[in-house]
């Protein structure tokens, strides 16, 4: 006799996953991204997700960031300058975005959430 597992209703997924805390949704979204990744070994990906959460910005970014914003708080700014600071801030937002996912990723691979993760890590907010 074969076994056949039915697909689930994505009506009823999204019946039930309404049904969820905040707490509970943000848990169960990490713990996704965390098995969208088809870990073979989770304690390497801990460590690697550490890693690249340790790892900042280049500190030239954050120099030429401040410079400009100075540039900026002055009314200074040239056209040069408006096209390199749109391409700084989207650096940082590449990189905090990219951040976001590794929280959630990591957090997902410790049963936390995303909160949980940063307070045991004692991350800023």
């Amino acid at each position: 006799m074969t076994s056949t597992t039915a697909e689930p209703d994505s009506t009823d997924l999204v019946e039930a996953v309404s049904q969820l805390s905040r707490q509970q949704l943000e848990r169960l979204l990490c713990q996704v991204a965390a098995r969208k990744n088809n870990l073979t070994s989770p304690e390497k990906r801990e460590s690697e997700l550490i890693e690249k959460l340790s790892r900042g910005l280049p500190q030239s970014v954050w120099e030429s960031f401040h410079r400009l914003q100075e540039k900026k708080d002055s009314e200074q700014l040239s056209t040069q300058d408006e096209t390199e600071i749109a391409e700084v801030v989207e650096i940082i937002e590449n990189h905090t975005a990219e951040k976001i996912q590794w929280l959630a990723e990591l957090a997902g691979l410790r049963n936390q959430t995303i909160d949980e993760l940063m307070d045991s890590l004692e991350l800023a907010r």
